[in-house]
């Protein structure tokens, strides 16, 4: 099986003759990537990152890269007719048990854990708009064996209550073919 890359390009003129573009493409993480080291292999996450009722997806950089705090994450938020747009990037742990979404009237925010050493951790959240996602506002709390009852509080509220169920998946990339599991 060949995966092709198609790319759409849509057009809005408005009456100040300003244009907006958006790229559409198909699934985003049927392509593998190259990296210095060859082929490298990255972590997808699929679940409803807009609440819209249709199975998003956001993909990892390359594995590799990963400290024990996360890596950063390329959300690709999908159509009804199957097509992908680049929605914008967050840092994370790569466990769905880190990441949550919380829906409230016409907002939603992305929550996140990234673990920083010890009983240390950032648990934080992006907005999530028509036009993007805000920068990430976190704060420093001590969950864990080691951390305080108010962090490991703070963790067990935000994640274990999403709106969203998140799958992850790791893929493993051979000859030229990408496969997720």
């Amino acid at each position: 099986m060949t995966i092709e890359k198609v790319f759409v390009f849509v057009v809005f003129i408005t009456a100040n003759s300003v244009a907006v573009c958006e790229m559409l493409i198909n699934d985003p993480s049927g392509v593998s990537i190259t990296t210095e080291l060859g082929i490298s292999d990255r972590y997808r996450i699929l679940g409803d990152f807009n609440v819209d009722g249709i199975e998003d997806m956001a993909i990892s950089a390359d594995m590799n890269q990963f400290g024990s705090g996360g890596g950063e994450f390329t959300i690709y938020l999908c159509n009804a007719g199957g097509e992908y747009r680049k929605y914008g990037t967050f840092w994370s742990h790569p466990a769905v048990e880190t990441i949550a979404i919380e829906k409230w009237g016409q907002n939603i925010s992305l929550w996140t854990y990234s673990h920083l050493g010890g009983g240390t951790g950032s648990i934080g959240y992006y907005g999530m708009g028509e036009k993007g996602m805000s920068d990430r506002s976190s704060i420093i709390i001590h969950p864990g064996d080691s951390g305080t009852a108010m962090g490991n509080a703070l963790v067990e509220s935000v994640f274990k209550n999403s709106d969203v169920v998140f799958k992850l998946e790791r893929s493993t990339t051979r000859d030229g073919k990408v496969e997720w599991k």
